[in-house]
């Protein structure tokens, strides 16, 4: 059945793991990547100590403590603790 889906190539992205295959599709080359994020989770194409895993995170944490940060202080809001 042909449902009329088309891939845009210059947004395809494949991670393969423990090979080192092309892929094409029509012709052109898919672009491999080792690492990447889905749904908030990030994925690698190897084992990642847990050290990484956790710097990833705490930066993550960190961007979003900073734009709270800078919007209470745009909305003029201070005196507020936070506990983490």
């Amino acid at each position: 059945q042909d449902n009329n889906l088309e891939i845009n190539i210059g947004k395809t992205e494949a991670m393969l793991i423990n090979c080192n295959w092309k892929i094409y599709v029509n012709g052109v080359a898919i672009k491999t990547v080792r690492e990447f994020k889905y749904l908030g989770l990030y994925m690698f194409d190897n084992v990642v100590s847990p050290e990484k895993l956790l710097s990833i995170r705490l930066a993550a944490a960190k961007r979003t403590f900073n734009a709270v940060k800078c919007n209470c202080r745009i909305l003029g809001i201070s005196n507020v603790r936070v506990k983490i």
